[in-house]
Formats: structure tokens, C-alpha cells, sequence
């Protein structure tokens, strides 16, 4: 039944109960597979890139947010550069996993706390470096090879040389 509603164009039960998500909510989603897929350097490489591209303010939020979650204080950044705050994202995300998305994500009052975890996901998940692992990943899946090592360096050849040509006949 619920087909035809759908064909039909009837909302369903379920259709009224889920609410539509946000590009942040399917951004950070996406996020949090990245993190935890990739290996530690990735993480920190993507990560002072997004990292660069935020606004003064929001980096000293980060940093606030780092010093203040720190475990030891070892483990609290220097200062608020981009390449320090993903060194201390990348360590802090490979001791306890979910850290970051935590840390990112803390409430806080204006607009530079708010919107820091929804612009570091949107930065990370485009950036090339997750956009060449992502193809990667199908690349290897497509030639049935079972490789989907993240982030694999996997070339053109590499990840073509199971395909035949195809025997197609018109």
C-alpha cells in the first residue's frame, strides 16, 4: 500500500513523522564517516584546510574549545593556527573517537560557535583530498577487487585493470 500512496502522490505515515534534514545534518553525517575511515594524517591533512578557511573568531573558538577538553595538557594546542588546531583535532579524534564531532559541536552563545562544527563538515567533505578518497573507494568497489582502503592511492590503471572492454552487440 504504502507504494501506491507514493505513486499516487499521498504522504505516508512515515513520510509526516520525518522531518527533512538540513545540508549541515547530512554534512556532518558524512563527517563523521570520514573520521572515522581515515587514518590519523588525512584527518589532520583536511582538517588545516578547513581549518584555513575560517574566520578569526572561529578559530579562537576552537581553540577555546581544544584547551578546554584537553585530557592532559599535553594534549592542548599551542596557539590558534590552522596547522596546530588539526594537529590537536587529528590526536584528539584518534584517542577517543567522536571527540572531535563532540568538540566541534558544543553549544556556546553567537553565530562563530554555532556554525563551527556545520562549516568544518561542509569544508572537509569537499575538499579533494576526501573527494579523491570517496572515488577511490568506488573505483575499487566497481572492479571487484574488495579494496576500499581509505584514502587509497589507487591510480587509473590500477583501478581500470579488471575491465574487459565489454562485448557489446547492437
Amino acid at each position: 500500500m504504502a507504494f501506491l500512496n507514493r505513486f499516487l502522490g499521498r504522504a505516508t505515515v512515515r513520510d509526516r513523522e520525518t522531518p527533512a534534514r538540513t545540508e549541515d545534518e547530512v554534512a556532518v553525517e558524512r563527517y563523521q564517516q570520514v573520521l572515522s575511515n581515515a587514518p590519523t594524517e588525512k584527518i589532520e591533512q583536511v582538517h588545516v584546510e578547513a581549518f584555513s578557511k575560517l574566520t578569526p573568531a572561529q578559530l579562537d573558538v576552537l581553540f577555546e574549545r581544544f584547551t578546554q577538553n584537553a585530557p592532559t595538557t599535553d594534549d592542548r594546542p599551542a596557539d590558534a593556527q590552522p596547522a596546530t588546531l588539526a594537529k590537536t583535532a587529528a590526536r584528539a579524534e584518534r584517542h577517543q573517537p567522536g571527540a572531535l564531532t563532540r568538540t566541534l559541536g558544543e553549544g556556546g552563545s553567537g553565530a562563530d560557535s554555532r556554525s563551527v562544527l556545520g562549516t568544518v563538515a561542509g569544508y572537509v567533505i569537499a575538499s579533494e583530498i576526501v573527494s579523491a578518497y570517496l572515488w577511490s573507494g568506488l573505483y575499487a568497489e566497481a572492479a571487484g577487487d574488495g579494496s576500499t582502503e581509505a584514502f587509497g592511492g589507487s591510480s587509473a590503471e590500477e583501478t581500470t585493470r579488471h575491465y574487459d572492454g565489454g562485448d557489446y552487440a547492437y
